[in-house]
């Protein structure tokens, strides 16, 4: 009966999570959805790996480095609020969909 989101995790679970995958297209809910992807790879020690698709072949230069300047923002800053006493791994990968 949970109004928000809710993951649960059972302790005789014996998978380990090592990698997130986060899509990212500036919209806020992808701003939360990283924010919440940061938590999950800090409190699991895991890898996060951020995409973001584009819809055309050109990829600008002043596109990816938008792309990369708001996904470190967001990181930094979600580190800084759960009080992360070190940083994550995480890599940053631009894709191009055909549509």
């Amino acid at each position: 009966m949970a109004k928000q989101k809710v993951i649960v995790l059972n302790d005789n679970n014996s998978h380990k999570v090592s990698k997130i995958l986060c899509a990212f297209d500036f919209s806020d809910n992808l701003v939360a959805a990283l924010q919440s992807a940061v938590r999950f790879a800090n409190f699991f020690g895991a890898k996060l790996k951020v995409i973001h698709f584009l819809s055309t072949a050109h990829i600008a230069i002043s596109a990816s480095k938008q792309f990369c300047d708001k996904v470190k923002k967001v990181i930094y800053n979600e580190l800084y609020i759960i009080g992360a006493y070190r940083p994550i791994d995480y890599e940053m990968d631009m894709c191009s969909a055909f549509l």
